[in-house]
């Protein structure tokens, strides 16, 4: 009878085990960090490195099955390059040259600060408190606010000068309202008996005048380039969505996209990434469109739109915060309503062929807004949960400087 309990064949054993212990160690670490030793996070674990790189195959399929809730991905731990930049609830912020401009939620008050949370300055004094929506314009000298006061809505079309918040007050039936990429006009969509009119106008609402008439009032508007302005109903799982595009110097209306459940979309007019309700699966489905071709490329992550953002250095670069896991409910309603919240991780994906690259930090937070600084060395994002206002550094290959 052969003898396996040699002395090679035991030195083999014990080499075996100590290799499989020590791969249980480094996916599940027992031990406290070191004190003034940063811990290893979660991404660095599963994407080994420390700079922005593209994917292999087999990290790809990692990351897809992070978000699918594979059982060997558990944790995500903050990464070392967020900043908490404002811990107080943020009613929205907007990129002022080498500055963020933000509007404190409690008083209304609108304050610059440097990008590493110092030198903050009060830009106005104005008290109005409990504003929960802000449209900027792009230089952020202007922006209209919604607040509710004495059970009532109030829009107003607004503009920081002299340490005060100045403006006039817009129609409460707006339902949705956008700049124009030079900031001298806002469009909205206003419901009028049967049917909803899209209006330019000056930020003064002067000049005003309709481009667009249908019969449906749950639009959201977007105005990313000059010449067009983009319409999708506001999504939702239980209902069709259509995209639109109106061409303002032909009086177009040409559909892009639709009947597609829960669509949402981001674009910057070159660009256009948009989502859909995957209902019996309980997940949604993400592509890529060409707003020339209308050629659709679908996308194995899944991406929802208001937490991506267009790069303006680099052609079909596209940030996007991740959720991982992404859970099986309904989407995007459960998330519009509350009733989930996201943990992201940060991720840039070349539209045109489609490669997908991780930044160095998970976020750690459901990660709304994206702004990308001027030199797009930083982005910023305002966290769902609680309004905070929170910056990430980018590698320098992130938008190939």
């Amino acid at each position: 009878m052969q003898n396996f309990f040699t002395k090679q064949n035991l030195i083999i054993a014990l080499i075996i085990i100590l290799l499989i212990a020590g791969g249980i160690w480094w996916y599940f670490p027992g031990q406290e960090a070191v004190p003034g030793q940063e811990e290893e996070g979660f991404f660095a674990r599963l994407f080994p490195g420390t700079s922005e790189r593209e994917l292999t195959e087999a990290e790809r399929k990692r990351l897809e099955e992070a978000q699918s809730g594979a059982d060997i991905l558990k944790e995500i731990t903050e990464g070392a390059a967020v900043l908490n930049l404002v811990p107080e609830a943020v009613s929205g912020a907007t990129i002022i040259k080498d500055k963020v401009r933000y509007i404190e939620r409690a008083s209304g008050h609108v304050y610059d600060l440097s990008f590493n949370g110092q030198n903050k300055e009060r830009i106005s004094n104005t008290t109005i408190p409990g504003i929960f929506e802000v449209v900027w314009s792009p230089k952020g000298e202007r922006a209209v606010i919604k607040y509710a006061s004495g059970g009532n809505l109030n829009i107003m079309s607004v503009r920081f000068a002299a340490s005060s918040t100045q403006g006039i007050f817009l129609s409460p039936e707006i339902k949705d309202i956008t700049f124009s990429p030079r900031g001298d006009r806002i469009a909205y969509v206003l419901p009028f008996e049967n049917e909803t009119s899209v209006v330019i106008a000056t930020p003064e609402n002067k000049n005003q005048r309709p481009v667009a008439k249908n019969p449906f009032s749950n639009w959201r508007i977007s105005w990313p380039e000059e010449g067009n302005i983009y319409l999708a109903n506001a999504p939702s799982a239980f209902h069709d969505g259509f995209l639109y595009k109106i061409g303002l110097a032909s009086g177009s209306f040409e559909k892009l996209l639709g009947p597609r459940l829960g669509l949402g979309f981001k674009t910057d007019g070159k660009n256009m990434v948009f989502s859909e309700s995957d209902r019996n699966n309980q997940t949604i489905l993400s592509s890529f469109l060409n707003p020339n071709s209308k050629a659709v490329s679908p996308l194995t992550l899944k991406i929802i739109p208001e937490k991506c953002v267009w790069s303006k250095k680099e052609r079909n670069a596209l940030f996007c915060a991740l959720p991982v896991p992404f859970p099986a409910t309904i989407h995007p309603d459960d998330w519009y309503k509350g009733k989930i919240s996201f943990t992201d991780a940060l991720v840039k994906i070349n539209a045109a062929d489609f490669t997908a690259a991780v930044m160095d930090a998970a976020l750690g937070i459901d990660a709304v807004f994206p702004l990308l600084t001027e030199d797009e060395k930083k982005i910023l994002f305002l966290n769902r949960r609680d309004g905070s206002l929170w910056s990430v550094d980018l590698p320098e290959k992130a938008t190939g400087r």
